[in-house]
């Protein structure tokens, strides 16, 4: 009878000590979808790899969409009818991937100074940047200007 009592005790302490363990380890919950066995990288929740394959998203209508109830914030979906591409949901609207506002900053010939725009390789290129109201547009139109003030050039 002393030792069932003693097991008992020993059991008891043992449950405590686990329970201990588990409440102060931290759990890390991270997926690896790959060939190659690799671990996920530290930042990602989810890390697919792959040469050979790509990731496909959830594909639907537009009906299907709108349909979804309470959308995460950075939802992701292919629409496959209407205005088909990626969408987001941005926490309050739909958004189509690609189709938002940008500046002429962000095209790899495109910048401005100032006042001044410019389109094309080489185009103000001697530009002094100050609110001179140049436009150029073409290869290294208005290259040669350096001072000169409300110019428009299109052209090479």
């Amino acid at each position: 009878m002393k030792i069932r009592s003693q097991f008992k005790t020993l059991s008891s302490i043992a449950m405590m000590l686990l329970f201990t363990v588990f409440l102060t380890t931290n759990l890390i919950a991270q997926v690896a979808i790959n060939e190659d066995s690799s671990l996920p990288d530290g930042s990602a929740m989810l890390d697919v790899k792959s040469t050979d394959k790509g990731f496909l998203v959830p594909r639907m209508t537009e009906a299907e969409r709108n349909a979804i109830t309470s959308p995460a914030t950075g939802l992701l979906v292919y629409q496959t009818n209407g205005t088909t591409g990626f969408y987001y949901y941005d926490g309050t609207e739909w958004g189509l991937i690609g189709s938002g506002a940008f500046s002429i900053n962000d095209l790899s010939d495109g910048r401005t100074a100032d006042n001044s725009v410019f389109l094309g390789d080489g185009a103000g290129a001697n530009d002094d940047g100050t609110d001179n109201k140049n436009v150029a547009v073409g290869y290294q139109s208005l290259n040669g200007n350096t001072t000169g003030d409300n110019n428009t050039a299109s052209g090479y």
